[in-house]
């Protein structure tokens, strides 16, 4: 855990040097502002598996990808979707998924 903080405050100060956190591409680097389990895993899904799980249910577009991921044992708590969880947790998660 600590190797992963300290890689993500490497990243964090990378990302203000060259300027996310000012403007730019990224309007604003914002680690610790919320994100939704469903748009987060809605992202890692279509990183890892692209489109195979999307949906033209509109109600329910998380729910394929949530799924996939329950399914490969990467996120649990699927039932809950709208639990806000914090970017900086969720990019050290990313990294994990990396190994």
């Amino acid at each position: 855990m600590v190797h992963e903080l300290v890689v993500f405050d490497r990243t964090q100060k990378i990302s203000s040097r060259i300027g996310n956190d000012r403007g730019g591409m990224i309007p604003a680097f914002r680690p610790f502002d919320p994100v939704t389990r469903a748009e987060f895993g809605t992202v890692l899904s279509r990183v890892m598996y692209g489109e195979a799980n999307n949906t033209p249910d509109v109600a329910g577009w998380y729910k394929g990808h949530l799924t996939a991921l329950n399914n490969a044992g990467i996120l649990t708590k699927i039932d809950v979707p709208y639990t806000q969880e914090i970017r900086s947790w969720v990019w050290i998660a990313l990294q994990r998924t990396d190994k």
